[in-house]
């Protein structure tokens, strides 16, 4: 299976976005629905309003598992269908689970560019992949794709772990 999809954070003032990283557990396409109205939303403002963080169609905001303090903003975006428990609802055509974080005094854009290597060779260790996996072990993730493109680190992966959503 491959598939492919994209977060895109913009900021204002002095909170940068520290970190906007599509975690592409590719579990099984599914295929769209019907639209239906959304339980969750695709956007969120974080950072006292500073921030909006945005996700593909498809995807939305996980209020339960996001957090936005003094500290930073970490938002995690599911599928709406999965958020939302209903058959009705649009499926992203990837099935995928995408965060981003924020934090202040977050480094500069070449700083944070700079840093993706590093990134990268942690997602690929055993720590980084028993992070990424459902079930909290690295041998049923598979890292099958790292690329950075402009302000985004990608990261395509395979989960052999039972799925624990709909």
């Amino acid at each position: 299976m491959t598939g492919s999809g994209h977060a895109r954070i913009a900021g204002m003032g002095r909170i940068a976005a520290a970190v906007a990283l599509g975690l592409f557990l590719l579990i099984a396409a599914t295929s769209g629905g019907v639209m239906a109205q959304e339980t969750a939303p695709a956007s969120v403002k974080v950072a006292d309003g500073a921030l909006i963080l945005t996700a593909p169609k498809g995807y939305c905001v996980d209020k339960a598992a996001s957090r936005d303090g003094k500290d930073g903003a970490f938002v995690l975006f599911g599928s709406c269908a999965s958020l939302a428990n209903s058959a009705t609802v649009t499926r992203p055509k990837v099935a995928a689970i995408l965060t981003a974080s924020a934090l202040p005094g977050a480094p500069t854009a070449q700083q944070f560019r700079d840093s993706f290597a590093s990134m990268a060779k942690f997602l690929s260790s055993d720590a980084g992949r028993a992070a990424l996996s459902r079930s909290g072990k690295a041998k049923t993730l598979r890292v099958r794709q790292i690329v950075a493109v402009g302000d985004v680190l990608y990261l395509r992966a395979t989960d052999t772990s039972k799925s624990t959503t709909g």
